[in-house]
């Protein structure tokens, strides 16, 4: 193993050349055990419903990983046949936590973190549950939109659908659970987090802190002849700050680059904001767009280094400047050993939490009078990212295609006609890789939250036809605006 990868206190450092297969190994048991620690203690779930929807207990070339759950210590142990063994456990308010090789707990001192809202069953809907129960109006034929639901769960049980919801003019018309999942259960969002860090810039902005423009605020970037200090929030928030982050679907991607640093970022129990800003820059920033971690990671150092500044406690901001806003009372938002939240794919939060998040994206930032984003905000979420014209997010899209499917933190629905989703072109989502979706459609005031087990997507990808199916029959079940 490279002394780099075996140092328990890393910071920035990556595999240096191939990884080898003990280190391939011990990074996939580090995610087992994450995401087993964090289904047990924050999700409620079983280890058999875990292991059934969301996790393979084994490596990635096939081994047998032994999963042990300590209640009593709220840790989750992954084990191989040889003693090789990754651990997670956790940590106060902030869910579970990869611990570093040859540490017991990690480095940072644990927050708590309360909401100051009263329960949400004294609250009606969006800043609380009451009054929530689905009201479909007579915008919508009952018939045709109880179609699309079950659209969605219906199929192979392989799609793992585990929440569909569906918002019309903020009010629900349809919400339903399946596999295991129920409305207060806090599901795994991925990268659908991706989305939530380009809010928390959003709130900052409406603060006066920053704007978009601004060049990133990143002393590691400062010197003039560091190409990266040209690298402004907005190439940030649209993937295209330039950064050397290997990722394995990119097309410059070899072995000897070392572990791709877009899934090392997971399980490697590291400092994920000084591993994404010791990246060298690749490409002039606005010129080259690519779906990595970096870009967010980078983002959320901005964010860190904000709120310290301002005096505030960092770990939990997030809860009094948004989530309190909003009617979200927790949601979880996991941080690696170090401290920084990992909203690049850590986050754990119920579908109607979503569903709010969808509709402040779709009100324009603005939740019930009060302005939460600056002006312009979404417009500029919403706007195709330069540096992605002509590309997928795994490379070149379809020959003579010149569109961009990626805006700020959000994806949008321009692909060419045979990839797009049936909504409208003006739709827009937030997306996690084990089929998690927040669709908001400013042209029929809609919000759509597709939470799904990862599994469904990994090993099938099952779940992509069913949910198309669905938004299709949903498209047909709207006879108008008579309401």
């Amino acid at each position: 193993m490279s002394q780099a990868f075996a140092t328990a206190d890393l910071r920035a450092a990556q595999i240096d050349g191939i990884p080898s297969i003990s280190e391939r190994r011990s990074l996939d048991l580090a995610l087992i055990a994450k995401g087993v620690c964090s289904g047990v203690f924050v999700s409620n779930r079983s280890v058999e419903d875990i292991l059934r929807y969301s996790i393979k207990p084994e490596t990635e070339d096939g081994l047998p990983v032994r999963v042990e759950v300590r209640e009593d210590a709220q840790l989750v142990l992954a084990t191989l046949d040889d003693g090789t063994q990754r651990a997670a456990r956790i940590v106060g308010d902030h869910g579970a936590v990869v611990l570093p090789l040859g540490s017991a707990k990690p480095y940072f001192t644990p927050r708590p973190i309360t909401s100051t809202l009263p329960p949400a069953d004294e609250m009606d809907w969006p800043m609380g549950d009451r009054n929530a129960e689905e009201q479909p109006g007579a915008s919508w034929n009952k018939v045709k939109l109880a179609n699309a639901v079950d659209s969605a769960f219906a199929a192979s049980p392989n799609t793992y659908t585990a929440a569909l919801l569906i918002a019309h003019k903020g009010q629900l018309i349809a919400e339903r659970y399946g596999h295991g999942a129920h409305g207060t259960m806090q599901l795994p969002s991925w990268s659908m987090g991706k989305s939530l860090t380009g809010a928390f810039i959003g709130r900052l902005a409406q603060e006066g802190h920053l704007t978009l423009e601004d060049k990133a605020p990143i002393t590691e970037w400062s010197r003039t002849d560091d190409p990266r200090s040209a690298i402004r929030i907005a190439d940030l928030m649209q993937m295209c700050g330039g950064l050397d982050f290997t990722a394995a679907w990119s097309g410059d991607y070899t072995p000897e680059k070392g572990f791709p640093d877009h899934s090392y970022m997971y399980g490697g129990a590291i400092d994920v904001f000084q591993l994404a800003l010791s990246r060298a820059a690749a490409h002039p920033s606005g010129t080259f767009g690519a779906y990595k971690n970096s870009d967010t990671l980078a983002l959320g150092a901005i964010v860190k280094r904000t709120v310290e500044a301002l005096g505030e406690d960092y770990l939990s901001w997030p809860q009094r400047a948004l989530f309190d806003r909003i009617g979200i009372r927790q949601m979880v938002l996991e941080p690696d050993p170090y401290g920084n939240l990992v909203t690049s794919g850590f986050c754990y939060g119920t579908a109607r939490d979503w569903v709010r998040l969808g509709l402040l994206f779709l009100q324009g930032g603005v939740w019930q009078g009060e302005r939460l984003f600056p002006p312009g905000f979404i417009d500029f979420v919403r706007t195709p990212a330069p540096g992605w014209s002509g590309k997928y997010w795994t490379g070149p899209g379809p020959d003579g295609w010149k569109g961009s499917i990626y805006g700020g933190q959000v994806w949008l629905n321009q692909y060419p006609a045979a990839d797009a989703w049936p909504l409208p072109a003006d739709a827009y989502f937030m997306l996690g890789i084990g089929g998690q979706y927040t669709f908001v459609v400013p042209s029929m005031d809609l919000v759509i939250v597709r939470m799904g087990h990862v599994r469904g997507v990994l090993d099938t990808n099952a779940g992509r036809e069913p949910l198309a199916t669905a938004l299709q029959h949903l498209m047909d079940a709207y006879e108008g605006s008579k309401a």
